[in-house]
């Protein structure tokens, strides 16, 4: 059975951000205990930093010919990157306070709207020189942080004659057992079946973080990104560029 069953952790995590637009110190108490190795105040802490970034496809204006859009940085820590097809360059930051607050709220609207997981990348920036940037996939209920990585291992060294899929997700067939919570599904568009990762066996705060922002509600994604501007929100309009931020990923 999947850990914690009985928690909506969707409705809590939106419970987070009241409807005056302020964190709820309950919620967040709570939260702080629900979660292991203080995966909760890490995951905020990680938010606050800044160094949390959600790349955002526009379909609707998206070009191929990247010549005639913005260009993105993929790389966080520098304009260029080693592994890019051509060169890359950071967009034009907007000065404009409300200017920069519309440009975002849009994004999160893209982001909450689109119910695709496709349409977005995200990357966490990292301190240490000459690390790569950390990669966080909720789809896949995937990150490339060691702590994942470690956690991921020791799981699949206890694994004997049951496969990993077994493992590491619960699978729910009855549609009277479905549910609305978002945190950590997979398969999440399948009408036959609901699919969710074990995070009480493999999590880590970026993972967490990220679920905080993109599996709860507008209102959240709005607080932490336009309110606190704490998750700088880029938009790319370049399939050309798209691709780019792909290969410099997996690269």
């Amino acid at each position: 059975m999947r850990f914690n069953q009985s928690i909506n952790y969707t409705k809590l995590f939106s419970q987070l951000i009241d409807k005056d637009g302020q964190m709820d110190d309950t919620i967040a108490s709570f939260l702080y205990y629900l979660f292991p190795r203080e995966l909760f105040i890490r995951a905020v802490s990680l938010i606050e930093s800044c160094d949390m970034f959600i790349y955002v496809l526009d379909p609707d204006n998206c070009h191929l010919d990247s010549r005639i859009t913005t260009s993105v940085s993929t790389d966080v820590d520098s304009p260029t990157s080693s592994n890019s097809v051509g060169p890359i360059t950071p967009p034009v930051a907007d000065k404009n306070p409300t200017n920069k607050s519309q440009e975002t709220d849009t994004l999160v609207s893209i982001v909450y709207d689109s119910e695709s997981d496709t349409l977005h990348r995200l990357i966490v920036k990292t301190d240490h020189g000459g690390n790569p940037p950390i990669y966080v996939d909720l789809q896949n209920w995937f990150c490339s942080c060691d702590e994942y990585s470690d956690l991921f291992a020791s799981e699949t060294d206890k694994i004997a004659d049951e496969s990993y899929i077994d493992h590491l997700s619960n699978e729910v067939t009855d549609l009277h057992e479905f549910s609305d919570d978002r945190f950590a599904q997979l398969d999440a568009h399948s009408l036959s079946k609901q699919r969710y990762f074990l995070h009480d066996k493999v999590c880590c705060a970026h993972l967490i973080a990220y679920s905080l922002l993109l599996r709860t509600s507008k209102r959240v994604l709005h607080y932490f990104a336009t309110e606190k501007q704490q998750v700088p929100m880029i938009r790319v309009t370049s399939m050309d560029e798209w691709l780019k931020l792909h290969i410099n990923i997996v690269a």
